[in-house]
């Protein structure tokens, strides 16, 4: 492409010359400037027009505004496999605590996407889980324990998330981890010491944490233990 001749002629051995180097680099230095701020602010890739498809399927799933249903989230748990398992729960529950936070900020009640988009870019103090997660401690949006049980959620979505390996509860690595979600810290005691057991009991705790993000801490645990009485089986909390 020609967008990357001046990075081209100054990275390829034989094309360099003492009479050219300096303008090379000042062109090359110019166009990572570029680069940097066209990549940061997202409107093209590589500076070309995206297909129109590519630009609605973005936007369809980028849209901070929707915020998943209970049954939705447990649907797509139980058809998929362990890392998308940890990602699914994750990522609601950070729309969730967005949402939170949104909704104790007068400004933000009434956003449009534009504004909503603004105020959680990833370059902004809103941009990342982390600072959603103490944010919303800070407000007394959410306890010390569901804040650490948030923290760990993320530490497993972001090394399940980036990881080559295949991501499997059978691992206890991520087992060690997945168990301080649940009780004594979480709500739900383990169903048993099993890769399925460790599984279904993460599962159950993550829906668990979304449901105190959506509803507060009671009436989310409370709304959890209908579910149970409506299924004719006692809550095991």
């Amino acid at each position: 492409m020609r967008l990357f001749r001046p990075l081209e002629d100054i990275l390829i051995a034989d094309r360099w010359s003492r009479k050219r180097t300096a303008e090379q680099f000042v062109a090359a230095l110019v166009w990572l400037i570029v680069l940097r701020f066209v990549w940061h602010r997202g409107k093209i890739t590589l500076m070309v027009d995206e297909p129109n498809s590519i630009v609605r399927m973005k936007k369809f799933y980028n849209d901070r505004l929707h915020v998943g249903t209970q049954d939705s989230v447990q649907a797509e748990l139980m058809g998929g496999n362990d890392r998308s398992a940890i990602i699914t729960i994750a990522s609601h529950s950070e729309a969730q605590i967005e949402n939170l936070i949104a909704l104790s900020l007068p400004h933000l009640q009434s956003a449009d996407e534009k504004e909503w988009n603004l105020t959680f870019r990833h370059e902004g103090p809103l941009g990342t889980f982390s600072a959603c997660i103490d944010m919303a401690y800070y407000m007394t949006l959410i306890d010390q324990s569901l804040r650490d049980q948030l923290h760990t959620l993320r530490d497993m979505r972001n090394a399940v998330a980036h990881t080559k390996r295949q991501v499997t509860f059978d691992d206890v690595e991520l087992q060690n981890v997945a168990k301080r979600l649940i009780a004594p810290k979480g709500m739900f005691p383990l169903l048993a010491d099993t890769p399925d057991g460790i599984r279904r009991t993460f599962i159950a705790e993550g829906l668990l944490i979304c449901s105190m993000l959506i509803y507060g801490r009671e009436l989310g645990i409370s709304k959890c233990r209908q579910t149970f009485i409506d299924q004719g089986s006692a809550a095991p909390f």
